[in-house]
């Protein structure tokens, strides 16, 4: 995942609040589930937790967790799930959808869904593995290093 600082909101309700913009997100696709294919992933929620990051970031610059980014038509549906909101197509940038999740969103997923920092997991690419680093996101990632 890479993140960036510097862009604003296009939401009405924070229009021009600073927002941490998600240029690229992308899980494994060797780990992605393709029924058709009969391809089972073995690690579950992975973008899920990579775009939890972003929020963290978002609290951490004192954005309120909003984030904002532009999606491939096939991802629309995980990104919704996520609490995000379409805003139109963005003709500025290969008319992608463009997504925001606003801090109101924030609020309401801490508070219906007690526990979604909870349990944290890291995937170590060259071990190919999956790491548990505990249930604080916010407390362990200041301090995570990966041993090379």
């Amino acid at each position: 995942m890479l993140t960036k600082t510097g862009f604003d909101s296009r939401h009405p309700e924070s229009k021009g609040k600073p927002i941490v913009y998600v240029d690229y997100l992308e899980s494994a696709s060797w780990n992605w589930n393709i029924k058709r294919l009969g391809q089972e992933g073995t690690y579950k929620a992975v973008g899920s937790l990579l775009f939890r990051h972003a929020i963290v970031q978002s609290k951490e610059e004192d954005f309120r967790g909003r984030v904002g980014l532009h999606a491939l038509p096939q991802a629309s549906d995980f990104y919704e799930g996520l609490g995000m909101v379409k805003l139109a197509n963005d003709s500025a940038n290969s008319n992608l959808p463009y997504f925001e999740l606003t801090e109101a969103a924030v609020s309401v997923k801490k508070c219906c869904q007690k526990g979604a920092f909870k349990t944290i997991y890291l995937f170590d690419l060259r071990k190919r593995e999956l790491i548990f680093l505990g249930h604080r996101l916010v407390s362990l990632l200041p301090r995570l290093r990966l041993k090379t």
